[in-house]
């Protein structure tokens, strides 16, 4: 047993490292968001980028896109962090209503400063 590991989430990436079978993720965020810590936890770049897509396409929606984009930023998670930012911009009065997520939001000036300057120029302007 690893410390801090989420057994299932560790069988899944062996599972997928040997099989190249791809997990079912569905709209189970938690199990989600353990695989894609695991993933990067032991550098699987591949599980890690399949495990971003599926949580962009499936579980982000604008209430937890602020907290997905914090998790995103935190972990190195380029696709989920631009998907994220998106998610802000084009609908910002459902992310700020996620009181909480967007409260923990409004402390990173970082973050902040990413979300004005892609809006504003429409561009990415992000740092990965």
């Amino acid at each position: 047993v690893l410390p801090n590991i989420d057994n299932s989430s560790f069988n899944t990436m062996l599972e997928f490292i040997y099989t190249k079978k791809e997990p079912k993720i569905e709209g189970d965020k938690t199990a989600a968001l353990d695989l894609l810590l695991v993933a990067d936890q032991f550098n699987c770049l591949n599980l890690k980028l399949y495990t971003e897509s599926v949580i962009t396409e499936k579980i982000l929606t604008p209430s937890n896109a602020a907290r997905l984009l914090l998790f995103a930023d935190s972990y190195s998670c380029a696709l989920l962090k631009e998907a994220s930012m998106n998610v802000c911009i084009t609908n910002p009065d459902a992310v700020i209503k996620s009181q909480d997520d967007w409260a923990k939001l409004q402390e990173s000036s970082k973050l902040l400063s990413e979300l004005f300057l892609s809006s504003s120029s429409g561009k990415k302007c992000y740092s990965p």
